[in-house]
């Protein structure tokens, strides 16, 4: 038993005296005097916390997953390509602009550093093209798909805190696309939407 509470519940002819004893969450109501006052009382108590659990189970509790699955939904832009390295890529014609999703971001924490590549250099699908360091480590960014580098942000190396503020607007790296059946292996918002939940979980 955990504690044991009093209170009067007065009539108009009497007051009647009830326990309240609290185990392990769940109330106990005790009668020191059966009356139809004290019966009444414990079925409203009763009815509320049947109400309660009701509401928990079958409005709360899916409206917040409901609310939480679409909030993540519009996290990740369905006009963009996702890698499952949690590189994003952007593609115009044979030109592709990449970065680092939201995800991928969160999960690094404040950047300090970014180490761009250079300009004219080629990369393969899946290789390591640039680094970004935050306050809890080190992490290799890949291409997520083969190319030239044609441009890097080099606002990023006086302010890689930019990429925590907006990581769909700050851009690492464009590239001149080697091989379009790259962008095939990528994934759509939904399927990366998927990917970023089982990591979660």
């Amino acid at each position: 038993m955990r504690h044991t509470d009093y209170f009067v519940v007065k009539s108009c002819r009497s007051s009647h005296v009830m326990t309240i004893v609290k185990e392990n969450s769940m109330q106990v109501v005790l009668f020191k005097e059966h009356d139809q006052v004290g019966v009444q009382v414990l079925f409203i108590m009763l009815m509320c916390r049947l109400l309660r659990n009701l509401m928990d189970a079958f409005i709360y509790a899916p409206l917040c997953s409901t609310i939480k699955f679409f909030s993540c939904m519009l996290s990740v832009p369905e006009d963009l390509k996702y890698a499952k390295t949690h590189e994003w890529l952007k593609a115009e014609g044979e030109k592709g602009t990449m970065g680092l999703t939201s995800f991928a971001v969160e999960e690094l924490g404040d950047v300090v550093y970014v180490e761009l590549p250079d300009v004219g250099s080629k990369y393969e699908s899946g290789e390591s093209i640039c680094t970004v360091e935050s306050v809890k480590a080190s992490s290799s960014v890949y291409a997520p798909a083969g190319g030239e580098v044609l441009e890097v942000n080099e606002s990023l190396k006086d302010a890689p805190e930019r990429l925590n503020k907006e990581p769909y607007g700050e851009w690492l790296v464009k590239l001149k696309l080697a091989n379009a059946k790259d962008l095939d292996s990528l994934l759509d918002a939904h399927a990366y939407h998927a990917v970023t939940k089982k990591e979660k979980h």
